[in-house]
């Protein structure tokens, strides 16, 4: 691996400041350790930009793409801007997350800012940004480097191996962030990215989550029918489009105002319940039977509805006769029919 740049940087929540320090080479093979151990960690999730064309996207391509440009004073004019930029984003994120735990007694300890430019024969070019124990490193009062820092795991508090794309110009790509334990502050509010999250787990967690939501809404028939049909149409798709689905599913409530709240209350599921709008449908994760529900009619029998293509309503007919109720079942077997076309009996 080949370290392009790098810098560290005392972040002082306090003073809202940012003091660069001499990069030394104990801090080189920090980065190096940085960089492993990042990809390593069973702790390390995979994540990508919100909006790849907003500020902080734009600041991390600003910072590489000067990092790669000729030396001199513009360029280095640039990357301590876009350093600075950095150093600020995550000094007010942290400064916004630390008022909503200070009344659970909790604080964001202050740390480094680590930040490095790097090319890997693996990884391509990557922008690393990580939040370490600086306690080790710096003296206290005057901020001089420390000699021999300690390289502990730790030291590492939070990291982010940001892959560069280099086709038609520099953008973001994916992002590998490991984290000591979850801060929203880390990836949200200072970097802007939000989880990446497989076929399998969008799947699962969309049919899971759907079942549930009609299940509460729904009963009887009326919920087999929107369940059965709900299956029947995600067998069918291979690339998922969650809005389109869900409208083509709905396509008939009209002016029903009960199906137009549950079709929007669907429609806002993924925001909530933290799935993907768009995925590739995984065949496994759907239920392999067909759907069936069983109905009581009285206490001798009961009525099995399977999934398929019908209306349930066209085919059962619910009557009261003289106080009495009764099913009218259209019948298309001519066994079943004659069968219960025979004499009473009684």
């Amino acid at each position: 691996m080949n370290i392009l740049y790098a810098s560290i940087g005392l972040l002082d929540g306090r003073t809202e400041k940012f003091k660069q320090q001499t990069v030394t080479k104990d801090v080189e093979a920090f980065i190096r350790k940085l960089m492993e151990y990042t990809l390593e960690s069973r702790k390390t999730g995979l994540y990508r930009f919100k909006d790849v064309q907003d500020v902080k996207a734009a600041g991390i391509e600003r910072l590489a793409g000067n990092v790669l440009a000729p030396e001199g004073e513009a360029a280095r004019s640039e990357i301590a801007g876009a350093l600075k930029a950095a150093a600020d984003a995550l000094i007010a994120a942290e400064a916004e997350s630390g008022k909503r735990i200070a009344a659970m007694g909790r604080k964001i300890p202050t740390g480094n800012l680590a930040a490095a430019v790097v090319r890997d024969s693996k990884q391509g070019l990557c922008v690393i940004f990580a939040k370490v124990d600086h306690t080790d490193w710096f003296d206290g009062e005057s901020l001089t480097v420390r000699p021999g820092f300690s390289c502990e795991d730790r030291d590492i508090w939070k990291t982010a191996v940001i892959r560069m794309r280099e086709e038609d110009g520099l953008h973001v790509g994916d992002v590998s962030v490991y984290m000591d334990r979850p801060a929203a502050y880390w990836t949200g509010g200072f970097l802007g990215l939000e989880k990446v999250r497989s076929d399998k787990y969008n799947t699962g967690t969309s049919l899971l989550k759907m079942q549930k939501l009609l299940a509460r809404r729904l009963s009887g028939v009326e919920l087999f029918v929107r369940w059965s049909m709900l299956l029947r149409k995600m067998k069918t798709v291979s690339e998922m489009n969650y809005p389109d689905f869900i409208n083509e599913l709905f396509g008939d409530a009209g002016e029903d105002r009960d199906l137009i709240k549950l079709r929007e209350e669907l429609l806002a599921l993924p925001e909530k319940a933290g799935f993907d709008t768009q995925f590739h449908v995984v065949p496994e994760c759907l239920p392999r039977a067909a759907v069936s529900q069983i109905f009581e009619i009285n206490d001798y029998m009961k009525l099995t509805m399977s999934e398929g293509d019908y209306d349930p309503h066209a085919l059962i007919e619910a009557r009261e006769e003289g106080g009495e109720r009764f099913l009218v079942i259209r019948c298309t077997n001519p066994k079943t029919f004659e069968d219960f076309k025979g004499k009473k009996h009684g």
